[in-house]
């Protein structure tokens, strides 16, 4: 997998360029990344147990990566995606 480091001074400035599509993603240990995740808008992309199979039905992308329906899995880290 390649990527390209792109590194900010504080905690929210990672989540504003997350959410604005600056970044593809970002990292950390689990309390740093929990604490990450309540401050995002919208951090199920809409899904939940209430729309569950809706949501599978739908053409967004996000949703269905979120979803595994969609995009690889385990392919960079060489494994198989299923």
């Amino acid at each position: 997998m390649e990527y390209e480091p792109v590194v900010f001074d504080t905690s929210d400035q990672v989540v504003k360029r997350f959410e604005s599509g600056r970044c593809d993603a970002f990292t950390g240990d689990r309390s740093q990344l929990y604490g990450q995740r309540i401050k995002l808008a919208d951090p199920d992309k809409g899904v939940s147990s209430k729309n569950l199979e809706q949501m599978k039905a739908s053409k967004n992308p996000e949703s269905r990566r979120l979803l595994s329906l969609e995009g690889t899995k385990g392919k960079g880290l060489k494994l198989d995606d299923n």
